[in-house]
This record gives C-alpha cells, structure tokens and sequence, in this order.
C-alpha cells in the first residue's frame, strides 16, 4: 500500500506545479516543507517521562519548522501543554515565531492553521517570496483541512501531502534535522 501510494504520488507530483516547472528561479525559495516534532522534557536518564501533577500528560513542547530548499527557515511554532503561558515564557521567544497553549501540547488543525494565515503567509509575503510556491506537509489530518485548503488555494499555495506518519522516512525536515537533534536530545 505504501509503495502504491508512493509511486502514485510522484507521478502526479511530477505534472502538480507550475510553481516548479515553470519557474524562471532554480534557487529553491518557493519550495517548502514542514515538519513538526515533540520534545519531552524528562531528566536524562529517567525511563518514565515526569508527569504533570495531578495529570497523565506528559511534559513536551511541540515544534514545527518550515524551511525552503534554499534553506530559508520560516518562523516557528511551539506548542506547549501548559494551562496558560507566563510572560517569562512569551518573552524568551523570538517575536516572530508563533506560541500556543494547548492542554495536550500536540498540534490541532486549527493551531496548524492559524500559523500557515497567521504567521507563515505573511513571512512569505514580507520575505518578497514569489508566488505560487509548493509546501510538502505531512498527509495527518493536523493539518489537511477544507478552510486550510481554501486559503491555501487563493493564496496561491500548492499542498503536497507526504503519506501521513511517515515522516521518519520521507520528510526532509524530520530526516536531515529532527533525526540529529533527537539523537543528541537523548544523551
């Protein structure tokens, strides 16, 4: 199934967009792709992940990056299960990036939405990125939605959804970066 699905993604991903194959810029600016991935916050060492009090959630802080393969990084967003955010908190991050208190602290289709009109759209346009450009998302229903697709679509974004959840192997982001990090994160 896998492998069909593969196969039948490239060959359509091959005639999807203008946005490359007509492209007068080889330079890779109006290419993208995002991932997202979940940092426990667990002492090194411990085998069970501290738990919140009072709570069977987990401490994690979820983070999506979007990055174009010229290797421009997007603002990011975190997402923290806490039940509110302290100043401190909002203050220690960049002022661009995107921040959000969720209880389960896992991305939501409204959150995912929220940053591509909130924060990713309007960094493209302020960064001057040419138009129509293409994002590769991981194909979960976080972040495939029909007000998603919408605006996307009026805006001029293409979606190519990778098969959902296999983002350890296909997704650029998660292969190249989050691997290392989470390599590293466990010593």
């Amino acid at each position: 199934m896998l492998f069909k699905w593969i196969t039948d993604h490239f060959k359509t991903t091959e005639n999807l967009s203008d946005a490359v194959k007509n492209s007068d810029s080889t330079s890779g600016s109006r290419i993208f792709n995002c991932d997202e991935t979940a940092f426990f916050l667990v002492r090194r060492g411990q085998k069970i992940t501290h738990n919140i009090i009072n709570s069977n959630e987990k401490v994690n802080i979820t983070t999506l990056i979007m990055a174009n393969v010229a290797g421009q990084m997007a603002p990011y967003m975190v997402v923290v299960n806490l039940k509110r955010l302290s100043k401190t908190l909002r203050e220690s991050v960049p002022p661009s990036w995107a921040i959000e208190k969720l209880e389960n602290g896992w991305m939501t289709n409204q959150t995912f939405y929220e940053y591509i009109t909130g924060v990713f759209y309007p960094w493209l346009v302020e960064s001057k990125i040419q138009f129509p450009i293409v994002l590769y998302l991981d194909g979960h229903v976080s972040h495939l939605t029909v007000p998603l697709s919408k605006f996307c679509m009026k805006k001029r974004i293409e979606l190519v959804a990778l098969y959902p959840n296999s983002t350890h192997f296909i997704q650029p982001i998660d292969v190249a970066l989050f691997h290392p990090i989470k390599k590293e994160w466990k010593k």
